[in-house]
């Protein structure tokens, strides 16, 4: 009995033993950043993004490691050709820690899909300061060729929360916040809005172009790959930020900083984000007392494109004075230009045909 006691404590610390090692392996050779709302690691040969993990929520928003991805890359041989990067062929030549929030990751003489070397490098600053994720990358092109444009960061595996609801991608767009299902492939540009929410229906991910000038145009693309049956290419979402910068011939740019945050609620949540960074640098321009009134409108086409003259001029009299007698402050006149809405910008003569 005392030999067999003494045999099965030992399977059982070697067992111990064992799993210790194996849950240690899984999360080798990783480079983490966190505070306690959010974890994000890096691996240390490919620096892809391994995982990221809203800690106050639970979600595990970039879920397998092993289809982490780090950048794309695009260059420009011509008008017709251009010659893809895939990060998945790098190496890091810099994954490392530059203080307790910070990881500096670097990508020298780039691979390209045709297996040539082209001497641009690609350096990110990651920060995690009280739950705010930044990447804020530099591009060095000192190539003869045009970076067309850049996917980073890059998510390989986008997750859904833990109850297993749908993600949706939320963007403003002229006067309301338009929602559009993720899956299987979804763009919002930020033509229409600075920011994007990943909104599940009580948490979301709030992903921004911190460049209030939108020096150029920036991407929030999502795509889903792989199929359910393939062990070698399983189904997954992923989530790119791609952004058009146009990196010219031995160059250097800045791209502009990319900002993650997560939150708890619906939308508005997400869109208070947005309003408080707004807030630091929007201006509102002097406006005069009768504008700040609450008022009612109406909308009046008096051209369209294709002029069929809907509205004389010398009409407006009579729509003025129904709009006064029933207490309509303005008319917006569409059309009113030389060839029509849209017809004539940026010329603003006024159309004979109108009278």
């Amino acid at each position: 009995n005392s030999m067999k006691k003494n045999f099965l404590f030992t399977m059982g610390m070697f067992a111990a033993l064992s799993f210790f090692v194996v849950q240690s392996s899984v999360f080798a050779g990783e480079v983490v950043l966190q505070d306690d709302k959010l974890l994000v690691a890096f691996d240390a040969d490919s620096g892809a993004l391994t995982r990221l993990e809203n800690k106050t929520t639970h979600w595990i928003i970039e879920r397998r490691p092993e289809l982490a991805i780090s950048f794309e890359m695009n260059a420009l041989r011509s008008a017709r050709e251009n010659d893809v990067i895939h990060g998945q062929k790098q190496r890091a030549t810099k994954v490392e820690k530059i203080s307790d929030h910070e990881v500096r990751l670097q990508w020298k003489n780039l691979i390209t899909e045709r297996g040539e070397t082209l001497p641009i490098t690609l350096t990110s600053i990651v920060a995690l300061t009280n739950g705010v994720l930044t990447f804020a990358a530099t591009v060095e092109n000192d190539s003869s060729l045009m970076v067309g444009s850049v996917d980073y960061p890059y998510f390989g595996d986008l997750n859904k929360t833990p109850d297993g609801a749908p993600l949706v991608a939320r963007h403003m767009w002229y006067g309301d916040l338009k929602s559009g299902n993720i899956a299987p492939s979804h763009v919002v540009e930020t033509k229409q809005s600075l920011f994007c929410l990943i909104q599940s229906p009580k948490q979301g991910l709030y992903v921004e172009m911190q460049d209030s000038t939108q020096p150029y145009l920036l991407r929030f693309a999502f795509n889903q790959r792989g199929s359910a049956k393939s062990e070698n290419n399983p189904l997954r979402e992923e989530f790119r930020v791609t952004h058009v910068a146009y990196v010219h011939p031995h160059s250097t740019m800045k791209l502009a900083p990319v900002v993650l945050q997560g939150y708890t609620g619906d939308w508005h949540a997400g869109v208070d984000i947005y309003k408080n960074w707004r807030a630091t640098w929007f201006k509102p321009p002097h406006l005069p007392a009768w504008i700040q009134d609450i008022n009612s409108w109406q909308q009046l086409q008096i051209d369209s494109p294709e002029q069929d003259f809907r509205v004389a001029y010398t009409n407006l009299i009579s729509y003025a004075r129904q709009c006064a007698a029933n207490d309509v402050g303005a008319i917006q006149l569409v059309g009113w230009n030389h060839w029509g809405q849209d017809g004539g910008d940026p010329v603003q003569d006024i159309e004979p045909g109108l009278g």
